[in-house]
């Protein structure tokens, strides 16, 4: 037992070799090595030593409990091992060996297992995957829209209440190109879409020195500790207990038991288990600010810049939007243009109708000179004529003359003016 000037923190030495990983299970630290599992209670203790034989690489595996049952879920690919009897473990997943998810995070919520992201063959995941028991497969996590627009891997993930939630980690940039994601993102099982709502100042991965608590994830960076509150949505940064300056495994998580603190220390080539009190870990505050907004000020500005412009232009089509019919002209502010006479009282039909039909134009057809179907393409040409006549006057792709379909005979045409613009004759 260890004393300080503030507090007593314990500390045990730790007979493992090689690789480890450290986990808790309800009030138990459990520490895992190639070899062995080590069991202590609360206080250090020592409760329980046993062996057991896993014949794959341990860091290639996020180890959980599920009730008394110990799993080994790889961070690379779909093997899901199940601890059983004392040493020996059984795979119990269908999945092929694939490497496709190297990194990804893996949480159990639920009793259910989520995995996300990850890479592999050049490109990076952006998706989350939950093991069926019963069917012993992967499957995809139903979206109504994956709005992610880049693969993460080495992510911080985590569920809070109904959500998942992932901040750090890496991100695809382009082939082959890996940057660090300072991004915060958020997945609403209610709208089963993701949605970007802040960002952290400095990267981190899996790798780095951390843990989850409740609603926060908790940072060990080099000279302070970050708590990043999901739900308030708020970044407290503190010192950092100096007990964590000395040789601690940056590899291996950091965990928690209610209020204390857990993490291995690396001195004179001896591990040793560390507990420290929560409130110790975060003694003094340094400052609290909210998540900085994703950083789109320029994109923003762009927008409204656009905005102003597109409300200038509207309001110069406004005030320029009586159109006059006059002596075979177009009228519209000091802009005119020619059109023929038949042109001039097609428009004057349709500026005293609401709604055209083709009979009304029979007027237009003087004598019956033309056959009805000569007539009807006349019509039909004219029209499209008088469009691109306004299209060039209004200096848009607006038509003039709109044509529809009657709704109950599909093989009437109803013909009508512009709504956007006022036409008047003169």
């Amino acid at each position: 037992m260890l004393f300080s000037r503030f507090l007593i923190y314990s500390q045990h030495k730790l007979e493992i070799e090689g690789e480890f990983k450290l986990l808790t299970h309800k009030d138990s630290i459990k520490v895992f090595s190639q070899n062995k599992l080590l069991v202590f209670d609360e206080n250090l203790n020592l409760v329980r030593e046993e062996q057991i034989f896993f014949d794959q690489n341990i860091i290639d595996y996020k180890i959980l409990l599920i009730e008394d049952q110990i799993f080994f879920v790889s961070i690379r690919g779909g093997q899901v091992y199940k601890k059983q009897g004392r040493e020996s473990f059984h795979r119990i997943d269908k999945s092929f060996d694939h490497r496709m998810q190297s990194d990804s995070e893996i949480i159990l919520k639920n009793d259910t297992i989520f995995k996300f992201g990850g890479y592999g063959f050049w490109s990076m995941r952006n998706f989350i995957t939950y093991f069926d028991f019963d069917q012993s497969e992967w499957f995809p996590l139903e979206y109504s829209d994956n709005n992610l627009s880049n693969g993460f891997s080495n992510t911080l993930f985590s569920f809070i209440k109904n959500d998942f939630y992932f901040l750090g980690g890496n991100k695809m940039d382009g082939l082959l190109k890996i940057k660090p994601n300072n991004k915060i993102c958020h997945f609403s099982n209610l709208k089963k879409e993701w949605n970007e709502i802040g960002e952290i100042e400095s990267p981190i991965t899996l790798d780095g020195f951390h843990f989850f608590n409740k609603n926060s994830f908790y940072i060990i960076y080099e000279s302070l500790v970050s708590k990043i509150n999901l739900e308030n949505k708020t970044i407290t940064n503190y010192k950092k207990h100096s007990s964590l300056y000395s040789g601690t495994k940056f590899k291996h998580t950091i965990t928690i038991v209610g209020d204390k603190v857990f993490y291995v220390t690396g001195e004179y080539k001896q591990l040793i288990l560390n507990k420290l009190p929560l409130s110790e870990l975060l003694s003094e505050k340094i400052s609290e600010r909210g998540f900085l907004r994703p950083n789109n000020f320029y994109l923003y500005l762009l927008v409204g810049f656009m905005f102003i412009i597109s409300l200038v232009i509207i309001l110069r089509k406004k005030t320029n939007q009586l159109i006059i019919v006059s002596n075979q002209q177009l009228l519209m502010g000091r802009k005119k243009t020619e059109i023929s006479k038949f042109q001039s009282q097609l428009i004057k039909i349709l500026i005293n109708n609401n709604s055209t039909l083709n009979k009304d134009f029979d007027i237009l057809n003087e004598n019956g000179y033309l056959n009805k179907y000569h007539f009807q393409r006349t019509l039909k040409n004219e029209i499209f004529q008088i469009n691109l006549i306004f299209k060039t006057l209004t200096n848009s792709h607006h038509e003039m003359i709109v044509v529809k379909k009657n709704e109950v005979d599909k093989r009437i045409n109803i013909y009508q003016l512009n709504v956007n613009y006022n036409f008047m004759l003169k």
